[in-house]
Formats: structure tokens, sequence, C-alpha cells
């Protein structure tokens, strides 16, 4: 069940993308526990989720293009078709995560751990994984 604040704040995020920062007010879910949330179809983009607890949250087709998820907890969660694309995941936990289908494009990944996630039919063209 998802709490009166993260729905008031996911409201508000919307105003503030469909009203160019105008309206409403870009999402800060940093160190927030959002684990287990059934968050499919979110229109995330450019929020901060920076060390955000997402273990096991749903984010199928979620739309988190340009998001900072940098240190963000996504261990088991699922990302099926999510847009990343240009997404900053430095140091994010992504174990065994359902990256399936997923967009990576243009993302920055510097000392993300993958391990065991589901990577089939992803693309990541440009991603940068150096740790440089």
């Amino acid at each position: 069940m998802v709490n009166f604040n993260i729905l008031e704040k996911l409201e508000n995020h919307q105003l503030w993308l469909i009203s160019d920062g105008e309206n409403g007010q870009l999402a800060d879910f940093s160190y927030e526990n959002l684990s287990g949330l059934d968050l499919s179809g979110s229109d995330l983009k450019k929020a901060n989720l920076n060390a955000t607890n997402m273990e096991a949250a749903v984010l199928e087709k979620a739309d988190l293009r340009e998001t900072n998820l940098q240190s963000a907890h996504l261990e088991e969660a699922d990302l099926l078709w999510a847009n990343l694309q240009g997404s900053n995941l430095d140091g994010a936990n992504l174990r065994n995560a359902n990256l399936s289908f997923a967009c990576l494009n243009n993302c920055s990944l510097k000392k993300a751990d993958l391990r065991g996630a589901d990577l089939r039919g992803a693309t990541w063209n440009n991603a940068n994984f150096s740790d440089f």
C-alpha cells in the first residue's frame, strides 16, 4: 500500500513535469524506503531517487529518464520495459533485478552491481560502465 506522502509527491511531480517546473515540485525520494511498492507505469522522469531503497519494487514500464538513481538499492526490482535513458545509476545495487527490455541508453553505471541481473533485450548504447 502506498502511503499518502508518496502519492502526494508523485502528484506534485506530475504537475511539475507537465508545467515545465512552473507548478508542483520535483519528486525527491532520496534515502526513502519504497521497497516492495508497485510503481508500474509511473512517470518519475528527472526525479531524485538518490540512495532510495527500492528493493523488490515493481517499476515495469516506468519512465525513469534522466533520473538520479545514484546508490539506489534496486536489488530484485522489476524494471521490465523501464526507460532509464540518461539516468545516473552510479553505485546502484541492481543485483538480481529484472532489466529485460529496459532502455539504459546514455546511462552512467559506474560501479553499479549488476550481478544476476536479467538484461535480455535491454539496450545500453553509449552507457558508461567505467570507473573513471
